[in-house]
């Protein structure tokens, strides 16, 4: 299956949004809960917000397309942050990590420019020139 196929059948779908539904309950639960998470390797916590804030902003771009991108990413930014601030409110056990929310940033940001990637590599494969207008 082609990426254009691929792109075709997952964006927008019931499937994805479902997936989106589940993703950010996954994570959530792993920023909101009372005990910090086991550390693997030095900062191993920083990989794994970068990687599941990452992951629910693509899964979500990719759920949400009735939203415009320039609503979306802006919101996904905000939320990154705002998870990071709330679980410093909600459990004594747990603080605010100002490298926390910029590894939660950073994981949006890499979200959004492969999501803009994956669109124009799409665009250019389906004959369709990207404008860049919606993302």
């Amino acid at each position: 299956m082609t990426l254009v196929k691929f792109y075709a059948v997952v964006r927008g779908s019931k499937a994805t949004k479902l997936l989106f539904i589940a993703l950010l309950a996954l994570l959530l639960w792993g920023v909101l809960r009372s005990t910090p998470p086991q550390q693997y390797f030095d900062n191993s916590d920083k990989v794994l917000h970068l990687l599941a804030f990452g992951g629910v902003a693509f899964v979500g771009r990719l759920a949400l397309l009735m939203m415009r991108g320039v609503i979306y990413w802006p919101l996904c930014l905000a939320f990154s942050v705002g998870l990071e601030l709330i679980q410093g409110v909600l459990w004594t056990s747990r603080h605010f990590s100002v490298f926390d929310a910029a590894s939660n940033f950073a994981g949006v940001l890499m979200a959004a420019v492969a999501y803009l990637v994956v669109k124009r590599i799409v665009g250019f494969e389906s004959g369709k020139r990207y404008s860049g207008k919606r993302s």
